[in-house]
C-alpha cells in the first residue's frame, strides 16, 4: 500500500492532534504578543500614543481636514 509523503505509518490520537493544535496556538500567541509589545514602543516612541496606549492627538493636520485647498500638486 502506498503512503502519502507526509503520512504517517501510525496516525496520530484525537489528544495528540489537540495537543500539536495547541502548541501551535501558543507560538503564534507569542509572536503576536511580542509584536503588539514591539509596535507599541514604536509609536510610544513616535509620539502617537502615551503610556496608556490612547492616541496622544487625534485631530488631523490641517492640510488633511475636510474643506482644505491643498492639492498636492
Amino acid at each position: 500500500m502506498a503512503t502519502l509523503p507526509n503520512q504517517e505509518l501510525h496516525p496520530k490520537s484525537v489528544a495528540e492532534e489537540l495537543a500539536d493544535i495547541d502548541a501551535a496556538l501558543d507560538r503564534d500567541d507569542d509572536r503576536l504578543h511580542e509584536r503588539v509589545q514591539y509596535e507599541m514602543a514604536r509609536l510610544l516612541g513616535m509620539g502617537v500614543l502615551d503610556e496608556k496606549g490612547e492616541l496622544i492627538d487625534s485631530q488631523l493636520p490641517p492640510d488633511m481636514q475636510e474643506g482644505s485647498e491643498c492639492d498636492l500638486g
